[in-house]
């Protein structure tokens, strides 16, 4: 059967873009040093403590501003901040005519009034407020701060509670509620078909079922309908040929808020490929069966004018060229997308975990390995769903970090996931996907020697929630009747090492609380760094503050129970107290929104660490494998990061 497993490997390798990764084998260094940590500032500046739906819970809770405003969903994207590269995660205030007060939900207000959105909401993913709050760079009505929105007003988005809205009649639309007074607007975009005569008004009436839109005196011909507003029908209804990603995500583009769906085309017919259930590959979040697929196309929504822009951004995919001959006038060249849109574009989710179901099994390229299956590999379970679910289960999604891969001298904005043998919980692999312009696309593997044991997920927070120093954390802020939530629970790769990073939120017990950031749990090796903030974790986690305890029990064989902190001399003690100093004062700055400060401190502080590791190498933080270090917060506070 060699023939026979050798096609179906190449065609299912090049139908799903596998033949396309640079796979290669790594070290696998047990711990991450503080050193290594400062030279990767980039990547640990921007490591994300919220959880999206934790998140938007926030939004909900702290910029709602109106009972009408709703948060849909939360995006993870990057933007220039003065200068700075960061990564932010964003939402649209869209309108929910739902949410009118009862007294005045009439037709007028709901189709008439209330037509629109407002402004968009931005935290920076590794901060948070004294109080365990996100750290918003963008907020209130209307928008201030960064990025910064031109035009602000959202007629276009995920809602859809009402099937129509009708702008520029005689009621002036409510553009937000100022202090003392509210403001109208007047649409003055090209969204929206004409009213026209009594002919069209009655058909829109019946369309509708809707008998206002033909007796209202409010409409005039040159009021304008808005219709198929949702963004999943309405990007839809012109390409029914093209599967589309579950998340659209919403961008602040040249000062435009602007909707990005990834669209994909498919087939079950591709020669020798391995079909696959995108269900079950996705977790539900698209269906269908295929056994090729491609992103060749992203489509834009303006979120004011509703204008979709079909861009072909895969000129070698065959289908794609296939329909573009077919509607000629209908895509655009990727080339004539604008910088700042490039910019925004990111590898999507649902292809990705297509890639690396597919990836699981097909990254043996020798037929009789292949055969024996002697080396499947699966995409972890997520123990913080089970967590913070009792009974449900779930695989890890992938996520967004900026990150700079082994070997190369920059950061770059990557999706990544990581993998276990198939029936094991030790992680073997991880792969990434690259979203920067210039290297959109490049998709990289990496797998650790076989005879390394590196632990997964499931193992790592077991882990954490057998070390002593978490656990009395853990009873100290569920006093009370408090609910402990975790956050997503992050593999984060450091040169040849890895660190976990897990956010633990707190839900009090009263009416409409909302989670609040209180402590982060960094795993380094064998280590368990808890901070209030990511900085004092990460210095827990690589022997920069002192330990009160000694995780005996954990020890490997030959274990000593030496902790890494009782290694360092009082003068490289010194050092990183200072250092850890910096860390903090740079945290203070980062929430008061100084990034010139912010920056300096840093600066300050990775010098004093690499002072520290000059004068004893030790003091970076190598620990054996068979050497625990549990670490207790270093101060009760709740002071976030």
């Amino acid at each position: 059967e060699t023939p026979y497993i050798e096609h179906n490997i190449e065609g299912t390798r090049r139908a799903f873009g596998l033949d396309a990764i640079n796979a290669s084998e790594r070290p696998a260094n047990p711990t991450v040093t503080a050193a290594e940590l400062a030279e990767n500032e980039a990547t640990v500046s921007n490591i994300r403590l919220w959880r999206p739906t934790v998140l938007r819970e926030n939004f909900q809770s702290l910029q709602r501003i109106r009972q009408y405003y709703e948060f849909d969903d939360v995006d993870v994207d990057r933007y220039n901040v003065d200068g700075t590269p960061r990564v932010l995660m964003v939402s649209g205030r869209e309108v929910s005519q739902n949410g009118i007060p009862t007294g005045g939900r009439t037709w007028q207000n709901t189709h008439l009034v209330y037509t629109h959105g407002f402004g968009a909401v931005a935290a920076q993913v590794n901060a948070a407020s004294n109080e365990g709050a996100p750290s918003l760079t963008l907020s209130d009505i209307p928008p201030v701060g960064t990025p910064t929105i031109d035009e602000p007003r959202i007629y276009y988005g995920e809602l859809n509670d009402v099937p129509f809205v009708v702008t520029r009649t005689g009621a002036r639309e409510l553009d937000y509620e100022g202090a003392s007074q509210e403001i109208d607007t007047v649409y003055a975009g090209t969204g929206g078909i004409p009213m026209g005569n009594v002919v069209k008004r009655a058909m829109f009436a019946w369309q509708f079922n809707d008998i206002n839109l033909l007796i209202s005196g409010l409409i005039k011909p040159d009021s304008r309908i808005m219709i198929f507003r949702q963004l999943q029908e309405r990007v839809s209804k012109p390409a029914p040929f093209l599967k589309f990603d579950d998340d659209p995500y919403l961008s602040v583009v040249d000062g435009r808020l602007l909707w990005i769906y990834d669209a994909y085309t498919t087939t079950t017919h591709y020669p020798y490929s391995q079909s696959i259930d995108l269900a079950g590959a996705t977790d539900n979040l698209i269906s269908g069966q295929a056994n090729y697929i491609r992103n060749s196309v992203k489509v834009t929504v303006d979120a004011y004018s509703g204008l979709m822009t079909y861009y072909l951004v895969d000129d070698k995919d065959p289908i794609a060229l296939a329909w573009s001959k077919a509607f000629p006038d209908m895509f655009t060249p990727a080339s004539d997308a604008s910088a700042d849109l490039r910019a925004h574009f990111r590898y999507p989710e649902n292809l990705f975990q297509v890639q690396a179901a597919q990836f699981a099994t097909y990254h043996v390229t020798d037929p009789a390995v292949f055969f024996q299956k002697q080396d499947v590999w699966a995409i972890p379970v997520d123990p913080t769903i089970e967590a913070n679910n009792p009974g449900v289960t779930g695989s890890m999604r992938p996520y967004y970090v900026l990150m700079r891969l082994p070997d190369e001298s920059e950061e770059h904005f990557q999706l990544i996931l990581p993998f276990t043998p198939e029936g094991r919980q030790n992680m073997t692999s991880w792969l990434a996907a690259d979203s920067d312009p210039g290297s959109y696309g490049k998709l990289t593997a990496y797998t650790f020697p076989s005879g390394r044991n590196i632990d997964g997920p499931t193992q790592v927070f077991a882990q954490i929630n057998q070390e002593p120093a978490f656990s009395s954390e853990r009873t100290l802020l569920g006093a009370g009747g408090s609910t402990i939530v975790f956050g997503d629970l992050l593999v984060i790769p450091i040169n040849d090492s890895l660190i976990y990073v897990a956010p633990v939120y707190v839900r009090s017990t009263q009416d409409n609380s909302i989670p609040e950031l209180k402590r982060v749990v960094v795993v380094n090796g064998k280590v368990v760094g808890v901070g209030t903030n990511l900085a004092q974790a990460l210095a827990a986690s690589t022997g920069g503050q002192p330990s009160t305890n000694t995780s005996e029990g954990n020890n490997g064989a030959g274990g000593g129970g030496e902790t890494a902190a009782g290694t360092v001399d009082e003068e490289v003690a010194g050092l990183l107290s200072q250092a850890l100093q910096r860390f903090a004062a740079a945290d203070d700055a980062l929430r008061a929104g100084d990034l010139a400060k912010y920056q300096t401190e840093l600066d300050a502080a990775k010098q004093l660490v690499e002072e520290a590791v000059d004068k004893n190498p030790a003091s970076a933080g190598a620990t054996n494998d068979s050497t625990t270090t549990s670490t207790t917060s270093p101060s009760t506070s709740t002071t976030g990061t």
